[in-house]
C-alpha cells in the first residue's frame, strides 16, 4: 500500500493518498488475480472493512486468501517502529491500529470473513525467523 501511496503523491507516508491508492491497489489485484497471479498485499488491514475488497477480489477469482497476521506484544511493535530506518509512524496511530487488531483476533473472527488459512506471528524470535514460501 505505501508504495502505491507514493505513485499517487510522491510520498508514501501521504495518508491523503490513501484512498485513491487502494483503489487503484484493488483494481490491480481483482486484476492479477484473474489472471491468476500469486499475489501479496502487503499492508496493515486490521479492519473488516479493509479486509473486504481483498476477499471479494479473491472469491472472484475463486483464489484461496492466506492471513500472516503481526500478534505482537505492544511495547515490541512500538520500540521496532520507533527503531525504523526512514519513516516511522507516529506511535498515536500504532496504538489505533493494535486496537483494531485486538478486536480484530476475536476467536474465529477471520475465519468467518473467509480466509483459507491464518497464520499468526505472535513473538520476536517467530518474527525474526519468519519465510513465506509459495507451495503449488
Amino acid at each position: 500500500s505505501d508504495a502505491f501511496r507514493a505513485m499517487v503523491s510522491g510520498c508514501e507516508s501521504d495518508q491523503r493518498a490513501t484512498r485513491t491508492a487502494f483503489s487503484i491497489l484493488n483494481r490491480q489485484l481483482a486484476k492479477r488475480l484473474l489472471a491468476h497471479r500469486t499475489s501479496v498485499i502487503d499492508a496493515t488491514n486490521v479492519t473488516p472493512y479493509a479486509r473486504r475488497s481483498i476477499l471479494r477480489a479473491a472469491a472472484a477469482s475463486r483464489t484461496p486468501v492466506v492471513a500472516i497476521i503481526l500478534e505482537l506484544d505492544p511495547a515490541l511493535v512500538i520500540a521496532r517502529n520507533a527503531a525504523r530506518a526512514g519513516r516511522v509512524v507516529p506511535e498515536e496511530a500504532v496504538r489505533h491500529q493494535l486496537a483494531h487488531l485486538e478486536r480484530a483476533m476475536a476467536p474465529g473472527a477471520l475465519d468467518r470473513e473467509g480466509f483459507s488459512a491464518v497464520h499468526r506471528i505472535r513473538t520476536a524470535d517467530e518474527l525474526d525467523r519468519v519465510e513465506v514460501r509459495r507451495s503449488s
